[in-house]
């Protein structure tokens, strides 16, 4: 396997980006959200799965892998079955991002 060294680019638009979706997907959800609606916080945990799965984009996703992670943990229990689906699909986009991961960060050592 090539392990290329971790070196991250970040532009402002994908900090200001990364920074909104998570904030939103982090929201508490009401009491009585409707179930026949998809939640705000179900549709920023499937942009944040369209934004994982871009391989154009996984240097600058790199960066926020953590965050991502901890909100699609943090989705899979919520009460509305929209958000604990989205939060269980970026789950299953970021497992082998973040083993990747971790493995080239073993190799540079």
């Amino acid at each position: 396997m090539y392990c290329r060294p971790a070196i991250f680019v970040s532009y402002p638009i994908i900090t200001i980006v990364f920074s909104r979706l998570l904030s939103i997907s982090s929201r508490p959800l009401p009491l009585d959200a409707p179930s026949t609606r998809d939640a705000p916080q179900a549709h920023a945990l499937h942009t944040l799965r369209a934004l994982a799965h871009d391989a154009a984009l996984a240097q600058e996703t790199a960066p926020h892998l953590h965050d991502m992670l901890r909100s699609a943990v943090r989705g899979l229990g919520a009460p509305l079955w929209a958000v604990r689906n989205a939060a269980l699909q970026l789950f299953g986009a970021l497992a082998p991002r973040s083993v990747d991961f971790l493995l080239c960060c073993l190799c540079n050592y």
